[in-house]
């Protein structure tokens, strides 16, 4: 009765944090760092089966405390450099609540209540929130305006021993809905909701060698609507529905747009660890995702199906050289899919992609052990290959996608409870030029970003604050054009044991 008591006591905790606006996020520390995550080992950043394989079983594994947090991220990302649909400005505002309460030696819960507000500012035609999504199906009318998107989430994990300390299952249970609203005639309105489902199993062979499985389903859900003007409306707005990247038919007047989107994924996870020096990360995962696009909400009509599969493959090795202050990171990744959309009636393909990217990425960090100090640097190429068919605009495009990173940063413990942390990213993107006729890629292009942090920690709370500020432009740098981004974190976490 009191293990019921506490999770229900948990939930009703952070829901009246959350009504009262104190909030949340999360792995700040590596985020500060310039988001190296495969050099730097951190509580919430460990190469086992929860961090790095997502596998909810493990989640007793993960940690042995007790623990809450309230954050609150304001985002703001502008400027002139972007696609054709997307928003001039976007403007996020975040907060969170999540813990983690162990309820004895044998059950760990994990619970968290979002709230978002997304304005996305001088939208140019578009109406969905993510209108390059990868499907050839996109809704667009002829106005300019900014759209406004509110809602919750909420997300809850379960783990549980059921072996001697060997075998583990976990399940996960996440729930979104938002609203968006468009602020100029017609306001097209849309409803998104997103609902995901898990379940884990992991099995623990020796203190070295771990092995684990995950299944998740997940279902979304998007509605659009455009009610009809008014009789006396002498204003008039063409809706657009494109099924490629040139073809679309005109409409007047009310239009009602569903689409739904099953997906599937399935995984298997191994971590080993040879010795203290040593240990390292294998998953791979099996994707397939389904959507259907209907029209009319109580006379529901087909109008298009598109289809995914693929598969991924993530390896991780971290190695700290014995006798020296000196750590070596290295990763390996491959990603593969394929994607096609038809017409629901006809046996007609509209198009199809094929894309095949090839990862590597190695780390080294300096720790001296009588300074307060960390130094630690990464480098990661992208290396892509991509086949566009849009069959039914006539477009094909096939080439290389390129991405190069550098990641540098450093941690500085001050007197015995403070640590300031900063770090800078660099990057290059280049895609193709036989890709650039399709409207959903930029030119080559280059990335900066400085990060910074702030932590203390005083008995049991560990307050936080990250940052960053960076800057997109294209590399034939004319026309002033640039994507500039800003945005602070504050975080407190209480632990509870």
């Amino acid at each position: 009765m009191k293990k019921h008591q506490t999770i229900i006591l948990l939930i009703f905790v952070a829901a009246f944090i959350f009504n009262n606006h104190v909030s949340l996020a999360s792995g700040f520390r590596i985020k500060s760092l310039a988001q190296m995550s495969l050099i730097l080992k951190d509580n919430e950043n460990q190469l086992n089966l929860y961090d790095f394989g997502g596998n909810p079983a493990w989640l007793i594994m993960d940690g042995n405390k007790s623990w809450l947090r309230f954050s609150f991220l304001t985002n703001k990302n502008s400027g002139n450099f972007k696609r054709d649909y997307d928003p001039e400005a976007i403007i996020d505002l975040n907060g969170q609540v999540e813990g983690v309460k162990k309820l004895d030696k044998n059950q760990t819960f994990y619970g968290s209540v979002n709230y978002h507000n997304l304005r996305l500012n001088k939208v140019y035609q578009a109406i969905n929130r993510n209108p390059y999504q990868q499907s050839p199906f996109r809704l667009t009318d002829s106005s300019t305006g900014s759209i406004n998107y509110l809602g919750p989430s909420l997300s809850f994990q379960y783990s549980k021993n059921i072996y001697q300390q060997k075998l583990f299952i976990g399940g996960s249970v996440t729930y979104q809905i938002e609203t968006g609203l468009k602020n100029v005639f017609p306001q097209p309105r849309t409803i998104f909701r997103y609902v995901r489902s898990g379940v884990g199993a992991a099995y623990r062979f020796s203190d070295q060698l771990n092995i684990g499985a995950t299944f998740f389903y997940s279902n979304t859900q998007e509605f659009t609507e455009i009610l009809s003007p008014d009789p006396f409306e002498r204003r008039q707005v063409i809706v657009s529905k494109f099924r490629g990247e040139n073809f679309y038919t005109e409409s007047l007047g009310s239009l009602e747009q569903f689409s739904k989107n099953s997906a599937y994924k399935l995984g298997c996870q191994l971590t080993y660890t040879a010795n203290d020096f040593l240990e390292s990360g294998l998953a791979a995962l099996y994707n397939f995702q389904s959507t259907n696009f209907m029209e009319n909400r109580f006379r529901p009509k087909s109008d298009g199906i598109w289809k995914l599969n693929g598969y991924e493959i993530n390896w991780r090795t971290r190695l700290k050289i014995p006798g020296l202050p000196i750590g070596l990171g290295l990763a390996l990744d491959r990603i593969y899919f394929n994607d096609w959309a038809k017409h629901p009636d006809y046996p007609i393909l509209m198009g199809d992609n094929y894309f095949c990217e090839n990862r590597i990425g190695v780390g080294i960090s300096y720790e001296p052990l009588f300074l307060p100090i960390i130094l630690a640097a990464e480098y990661h190429f992208n290396f892509a290959e991509k086949d566009k068919n849009d069959y039914i605009s006539r477009l094909r495009g096939s080439g290389e996608i390129d991405n190069s990173i550098f990641k540098m940063g450093a941690e500085c413990r001050l007197l015995k409870n403070w640590k300031i942390r900063a770090g800078i990213i660099y990057s290059k993107n280049d895609v193709d030029t036989d890709l650039q006729s399709f409207s959903e890629f930029l030119p080559q292009n280059q990335k900066e970003c400085l990060t910074f942090g702030i932590a203390h920690l005083f008995a049991s709370i560990e307050s936080e604050i990250f940052g960053f500020f960076g800057q997109q432009r294209p590399v034939e740098f004319k026309d002033n054009k640039r994507r500039d981004q800003v945005g602070i974190v504050f975080s407190m976490k209480i632990y509870r044991d």
